[in-house]
């Protein structure tokens, strides 16, 4: 199996090109957030997802490691 990285599908310059008012809203700091990881992922579209599986994938896969995210606590694979 192939991995691919958040390079190769392009996520590190599309996150360059947002905003800083966006991206904080993309990815709050743990006290911030609003929304569950569900009602985001229900709420997004994407303009072009054919061909896009695995960016899509692992953006909602973010989305999922950030509301199970703790500031200052370890990460555990």
């Amino acid at each position: 199996m192939n991995f691919i990285g958040m390079n190769e599908v392009g996520l590190h310059t599309f996150i360059g090109k947002c905003g800083a008012d966006l991206v904080e809203t993309l990815f709050p700091m743990s006290g911030k957030r609003r929304l569950t990881a569900k009602e985001i992922k229900e709420a997004i579209v994407f303009e072009e997802p054919e061909g896009n599986d695995i960016t899509i994938a692992m953006f909602f896969q973010y989305i999922d490691f950030l509301e199970k995210y703790d500031e200052g606590a370890a990460i555990k694979h």
